[in-house]
């Protein structure tokens, strides 16, 4: 299916007039990431744990990695969310 012929919104209004008709609170289609809709099952809270271990730690540099789409954006605002919280 050609973007022409795409059911999904395009546009800002289109994607708004999504977010009414279906009763959501949001746009599903949104690029922004958001600590909100972070998921988080037992691996993610491991690595959550060593990251922040790391950061703790002596001064170092750690590299967070990952193709597109993998949730590193997201991962890191839920990293800033708990570094604001707990070093306030």
């Amino acid at each position: 299916m050609s973007a022409t012929n795409s059911p999904l919104p395009t546009s800002p209004s289109k994607s708004t007039a999504f977010v009414r008709l279906l009763g959501l609170q949001n746009d599903p289609f949104n690029t922004t990431s958001s600590a909100h809709y972070y998921y988080e099952d037992e691996m993610l809270q491991e690595t959550f744990n060593l990251v922040l271990g790391l950061l703790e730690s002596p001064p170092r540099l750690v590299l967070i990695v990952g193709p597109p789409g993998c949730g590193v954006s997201s991962f890191l605002s839920r990293l800033a969310l708990r570094a604001s919280t707990q070093y306030k």
